[in-house]
């Protein structure tokens, strides 16, 4: 009997100069809300049946879209928007088609291809990223090419485009963070708003605060403080129904999975403190300045018409912020009602834009793809499920005379749900394990940081659900040390094991999709398949997953731990791929 979960996989090929293969953990699941299952159906139809005329950035908005909406990735529109954003990176550099929309276009290009295949795009997500890092003005926004001024909208889509080369892996210096940040803190009106092109009048509200700008910059400061303070706690309290914060901020957030592994490679302190980069304080400041207005003047339309286009920043900024309120609104379902009711029979909106622009930000918000870029991965085949025949919440579960009974989940601090866990009493196991990660999870980070050396250990231990609650621990340490133990955690010989440390690497690597294996290594296993058959299906899957975490692993390993014999095994995994 295959013990691990299945989920569906399917093996997709590519062509451009090479063919590429890769597994749909890149793609978005289809929509289940039955609210937007119709809507973005509509949508899609429509980005389609318009995807020929479309060029450049618009081209690429319109595939993302798709890609969010759960299209294969097979699918023809995207396969050839691919193409083109790699025939932009030539030797001497990333070319946008649309001089005079490039940073539009960059940023664009960037966030497809960090969610589509980015292990294979290393190369033009660096190049990409370069050309928008070269870009950025000395006050630290960004602007149409050829023109004087600063554009708060423009600025928006570099740093998406920065945010998504970072999830990919790729370096982007904490300086041209800091520098975006300090543009937007010193262009904040003083409203608390954000306007379209700062110190002018331009644009339909006149170079006053208004919803669209607002929710872009306001997002935008949140994901500065993302890269610039990778090793706080994350913005994320959720709101009062003043709309302002209230509670502790969690250790263990859905924005955790934001801060790339490498920005701690080095200390990231030491390097905040070579720029003497903004202060956090400051940050926080005016992010809640930003969530103030637009909790204080809600409102589920753009004042200015480009609708769709706030409904995606609204989108981003309500996921960043870790929030399903605006003060009283809850501004996911308010802005839905209104945007469903607005839907053409083509599958378009009535906006400013174009009918395909304006149905791809549609798509963007309906399918909360911020939202699912910032989901942490699942746990484990996974842990504290397995497929034992014990109830989901097994901390209130005992077995007793071959029944489940009732039990109270243990209780303390880490240091004793460790030792509960390690005396491998049968009796109070599973409530240990979900209590560890509950603590993890919620509590202070400080308290398992104390405890790193005990879970090495227990990494170590001859029980395998022991050894699989310390992998567990082991990817949320924010220590890249623990990469080590996690790649030879893919060599356990329990299969629980080796799942559960490829997620931890996912987690702890900050790399949402993995290195492209699928999350089971019988996936493609029938239920009866035999042990042979089992057997094989784990040692590709594993050789597989060796190869793509030994790959990062060499990308990022802090330079006082290289050239040790542990580096031949990772460059002998990497050959034997």
């Amino acid at each position: 009997m295959i013990r691990l979960n299945r989920m569906r996989s399917v093996t997709l090929l590519i062509v451009f100069s090479l063919v590429v293969t890769a597994t749909d953990s890149h793609a978005a699941k289809k929509p289940t809300d039955p609210r937007i299952t119709g809507p973005v159906a509509k949508a899609v139809a429509l980005i389609k049946s318009k995807f020929k005329t479309q060029n450049a950035g618009y081209r690429t908005l319109a595939a993302y879209a798709m890609v969010k909406a759960g299209e294969p990735l097979t699918s023809q529109e995207i396969v050839e928007t691919i193409g083109k954003i790699k025939a932009k990176c030539r030797p001497d550099g990333y070319r946008a088609e649309d001089d005079h929309y490039d940073i539009y276009e960059a940023g664009s290009d960037l966030m497809l291809l960090a969610d589509v295949f980015p292990e294979q795009n290393q190369s033009e997500i660096g190049q990409i990223a370069q050309y928008l890092i070269g870009r950025q003005m000395a006050n630290g926004s960004w602007m149409y090419n050829h023109e004087e001024g600063s554009d708060t909208s423009i600025t928006q889509y570099a740093m998406l485009g920065l945010w998504a080369a970072k999830r990919a892996g790729i370096e982007v210096p904490i300086a041209t963070w800091d520098r975006a940040a300090r543009f937007l803190v010193m262009t904040q009106l003083s409203d608390g708003g954000f306007c379209y092109q700062p110190g002018t009048n331009k644009g339909l509200d006149n170079g006053s605060s208004n919803p669209n700008m607002t929710a872009a910059a306001t997002g935008c400061l949140i994901i500065a403080r993302l890269h610039i303070y990778p090793d706080k706690p994350e913005f994320g309290a959720k709101a009062s129904a003043d709309g302002n914060p209230s509670g502790p901020k969690k250790k263990f957030g859905v924005l955790e999975s934001a801060a790339p592994a490498e920005a701690i490679a080095a200390d990231p302190s030491e390097a905040r403190r070579s720029i003497n980069a903004i202060p956090m304080g400051n940050l926080d400041g005016s992010i809640n300045r930003g969530l103030g207005w637009i909790a204080g003047r809600w409102t589920g339309r753009s004042s200015n018409a480009f609708t769709n286009y706030y409904y995606y920043g609204m989108e981003r900024v309500g996921a960043l912020s870790n929030r399903e309120t605006m003060g009283s609104h809850k501004w996911y379902d308010e802005c839905l009602q209104i945007l469903i009711a607005g839907q053409k029979a083509s599958g378009g909106w009535d906006d400013r834009l174009n009918e395909e622009v304006s149905a791809a930000l549609a798509v963007l918000f309906m399918t909360r793809s911020t939202g699912a870029i910032l989901a942490r991965p699942p746990v484990g085949g996974g842990l504290l499920s397995g497929g034992r025949g014990l109830p989901d919440d097994l901390g209130g579960a005992n077995v007793a005379g071959g029944k489940v009974a009732e039990k109270k989940k243990p209780e303390g601090p880490l240091d004793e749900l460790l030792t509960q866990l390690a005396s491998q009493d049968i009796s109070i196991l599973e409530g240990a394990q979900q209590a560890i990660v509950e603590k993890v999870q919620i509590g202070d980070r400080n308290e398992l940081l104390k405890e790193m050396d005990r879970v090495r250990k227990l990494a170590n231990h001859p029980s395998v659900e022991i050894r699989r609650t310390a992998v567990w621990a082991l990817g949320r340490s924010r220590d890249l040390r623990d990469a080590g133990l996690l790649i030879r955690a893919l060599q356990d010989p329990e299969v629980d094991v080796v799942v559960e440390a490829n997620n931890a690497l996912s987690y702890l690597s900050r790399k949402l999709n993995g290195v492209g294996v699928a999350s089971s290594p019988y996936d493609d296993l029938a239920d009866n398949a035999s042990e042979a058959q089992q057997a094989a299906a784990l040692a590709r899957w594993r050789k597989d997953a060796m190869a793509g975490w030994s790959r990062w692993y060499l990308r990022v390993r802090p330079y006082k731990d290289r050239n040790d014999a542990f580096e031949l095994q990772l460059r002998a995994a990497v050959n034997a791929k």
